[in-house]
């Protein structure tokens, strides 16, 4: 197992689409290189914006991202009102708000809330 942590470029929240997707193919490249055959997407804002990305381009490895807690927020939830408090990148995406909504909450009344800054804080919380 290998662990790449991109460092120098966190946090991706507050970075633009076209960033997220080069700083994502690039590890993926350095990955593929290593003979990675599995990768572990563990970012929302890395998995909303380059999933599709790193998926078509590699479509011999597989891709695994983390997905918004959407899904188990619903099926949990009495009142199907659900507020989802994510990064800028990842609650504008259309990704989570189109594709994963309609497969996991369509029914759901979701109000996104974007927090920039919001990884960036998590990781000074975590170093």
């Amino acid at each position: 197992m290998v662990y790449v942590g991109d460092l120098s470029h966190a946090s991706y929240g507050d970075r633009s689409p076209d960033e997220v997707i080069a700083c994502s193919m690039r590890i993926a490249e350095w990955l593929v290189a290593q003979s990675a055959i599995m990768t572990a997407v563990a970012c929302n804002t890395a998995t909303v914006l380059a999933i599709g990305a790193l998926r078509a381009r590699w479509p011999e490895l597989v891709f695994v991202g983390v997905e918004s807690g959407v899904k188990p927020t619903d099926i949990q939830s009495r009142t199907r009102r659900i507020a989802v408090l994510a990064t800028v990148a990842t609650a504008n995406s259309e990704r989570l708000r189109g594709s994963l909504i309609s497969l996991c909450a369509k029914d759901a009344h979701i109000h996104f809330q974007p927090c920039p800054g919001l990884a960036a804080e998590t990781l000074l919380a975590i170093v």
